[in-house]
């Protein structure tokens, strides 16, 4: 099985890296900024468009921007980190036929 994590940096990503790693169960996990996950962890850095040619059975999504003050802030910044991003992953999936 190769799995893809979206939001791999955050809590529920990252607890679930290292259950995938101590169980060798092939990953690859998607975070905006790698600076905080354990190195030994495979990540992409990456603004979560993905290749066609990359080909997961199972993709588990995270991501998320949940920063409530942030869409006062930036509105336009909120709805690429939620909406577009789960739109992206959507077709994604139907592109490449992930059904779990």
């Amino acid at each position: 099985m190769k799995v893809l994590v979206t939001g791999a940096q955050g809590f529920i990503g990252q607890h679930l890296l290292t259950y995938l790693r101590e169980n060798d169960i092939e990953f690859r996990g998607y975070v905006r900024d790698s600076g905080l996950l354990d190195k030994s962890i495979y990540i992409d850095k990456g603004s979560l468009t993905f290749k066609e040619d990359l080909k997961f059975d199972t993709l588990l999504h995270f991501a998320s921007n949940t920063n409530l003050s942030g869409k006062k802030i930036n509105p336009d910044s909120f709805h690429q980190d939620n909406f577009i991003l789960t739109k992206n992953i959507l077709e994604y999936s139907a592109k490449t036929g992930i059904r779990n």
